[in-house]
């Protein structure tokens, strides 16, 4: 995959979700302070919530695939480092690979499930198919970056004659 589109789509989940982040931390806010001034708080904000907290989860999940930064227990790294020195990157670069692209699928079956049944949310009667249509893309780009890390892994671990 291209450098330069390996960027624009690492950029494009990083403001996606800084976007979702901004907004849910402005609803929340505005939210308590609207329920406990004026015992008035917003329609459906709750809902609201959970989409833009699921964009949150799911860009981020892409992101850590494809800058390496996901949690790891290094109980065996160092033996490892020793014995089999590229073998825990392409390991951990094929398993966060294979990760997404299952949350990918799921995601991609289920909305279409969704889509096809007409499934609308409860309070502001949203299109439920056409949300998690939206979060299985975001996801698809995140494992288009984890199949872009495993590529640029292998080529790091080739030798050059």
């Amino acid at each position: 995959m291209p450098k330069p589109l390996v960027r624009l789509l690492a950029a494009a989940l990083h403001v996606l979700s800084a976007i979702a982040t901004i907004l849910l931390m402005m609803l929340i806010v505005v939210d308590v302070f609207l329920r406990y001034v004026f015992s008035n708080p917003i329609f459906g904000s709750d809902e609201m919530t959970t989409y833009l907290f699921s964009i949150i989860v799911v860009a981020g999940l892409g992101v850590v695939t494809q800058e390496r930064s996901h949690i790891v227990v290094s109980l065996f790294e160092e033996w490892l480092q020793k014995h089999a020195r590229n073998l825990p990157k392409r390991v951990f670069d094929s398993v966060s690979l294979l990760g997404m692209a299952f949350v990918s699928f799921v995601l991609a079956r289920h909305a279409l499930n969704l889509m096809v049944i007409d499934q609308r949310s409860m309070v502001l009667k949203l299109p439920i198919g056409v949300i998690a249509l939206f979060l299985a893309v975001i996801a698809v780009i995140g494992t288009l970056l984890g199949l872009a890390v495993l590529f640029k892994s292998r080529a790091e671990s080739v030798p050059k004659s």
